[in-house]
């Protein structure tokens, strides 16, 4: 029974990964984009990730947590994004 608990550990750090990838090849290409501008796009974002962490916190399947912490993955990585613009990481 350990190694179901180890198993779904590590598919939830996988999914949460690879979404994390995926995030910024939509949002760094539309915050380039003058109508739409950075700022809209990251509290909007930082926002919506927030709003998908409650019921995150308070659900109780493991199905219900994979596709909440996809979806906050997906928004939350518009943050990453800004801080490799800040900052010259080399």
């Amino acid at each position: 029974m350990l190694w179901l608990i180890y198993f779904l550990s590590c598919l939830l750090i996988a999914v949460t990964i690879n979404v994390d990838g995926m995030g910024p090849l939509l949002w760094s290409p539309l915050s380039e984009i003058p109508a739409v501008g950075r700022n809209g796009l990251y509290i909007g974002t930082l926002f919506i990730s927030v709003l998908l962490m409650i019921p995150a916190a308070l659900t109780n399947n493991l199905a219900g947590l994979f596709v909440l912490k996809l979806f906050i993955g997906f928004f939350s990585t518009l943050l990453t994004v800004l801080y490799q613009d800040l900052f010259n990481v080399e």
